[in-house]
């Protein structure tokens, strides 16, 4: 129902999304359906009026139709706003009948109507709804039966969807894996983690000794990475005791 109200009215489902947000609360308590908030909603959202605007206009509205001197005006005019049993009727039932009411009616008692049923802040959005075919939305709302599982399934078919299921499929895999080494890694991993905190601690407690060991390492290294010195040391030496000898 929503996608069908957000494709059939000028918003996304994230302007529906905040609109409901606002008015969704006291739309519950007033019997409102989520079908029936839903085209307000549509109907003031091609009015160019979307998201919390929609949702506070739509609000007032309603708290409008549970007050009794508005029912009292409302019930005057021919309409009316609750039924026998005391219960809202349908935002968008009440408001089409307003409308047509104010059909024969100038500008200036249509607009002073409005503004003493909503007050100035839902005046403007009531207006909209009153006087727009409510009932063509409404009808291509309800025609639009199952049209998120068709919206679904025309955004899966293609590469893109391809690529969708494939990824999803990938996703599953890393997961099972993950779940199935998870038991005997844990234990490795714990053990690994030990040793790595006895390390440590001994580094802590024997640091000078660890320092020379460094040193020692790096010297001899360096030699390595110089052979050339290494051959200098050794021709020094038996310069050394070939001297000797001839001293001798």
């Amino acid at each position: 129902m929503l996608v069908a109200t957000a494709n059939n009215s000028a918003q996304t489902l994230e302007d529906l999304g905040e609109s409901m947000k606002y008015v969704a609360p006291i739309a519950a308590e007033a019997g409102e359906t989520v079908q029936s908030t839903a085209k307000a909603i549509g109907v003031l959202a091609n009015m160019q009026i979307k998201g919390s605007m929609a949702g506070t206009s739509l609000r007032k509205m309603l708290l409008s139709l549970a007050d009794p001197a508005v029912q009292k005006k409302l019930s005057d005019m021919g309409v009316d706003a609750a039924d026998a049993a005391g219960n809202l009727r349908p935002v968008g039932e009440v408001l089409s009948e307003i409308g047509r009411k104010m059909a024969e009616m100038g500008s200036g008692e249509r607009l002073g109507l409005m503004n003493t049923l909503f007050g100035q802040r839902a005046a403007a959005s009531a207006v909209k709804i009153a006087t727009t075919d409510f009932d063509q939305l409404s009808e291509a709302i309800d025609a639009a039966d199952g049209v998120a599982a068709r919206t679904a399934r025309t955004m899966d078919s293609g590469l893109g969807g391809s690529f969708r299921r494939l990824m999803s499929a990938v996703e599953g895999v890393m997961i099972a894996v993950g779940e199935a080494l998870a038991g005997a890694l844990g234990g490795v991993a714990d053990k690994i983690a030990k040793v790595a905190v006895h390390i440590a601690q001994f580094i802590s407690k024997n640091k000078q000794w660890v320092v020379g060991i460094a040193a020692t390492i790096a010297a001899v290294a360096e030699r390595l990475a110089h052979p050339e010195m290494i051959l200098a040391g050794w021709r020094r030496l038996f310069a050394s005791v070939e001297h000797s000898e001839i001293a001798a």
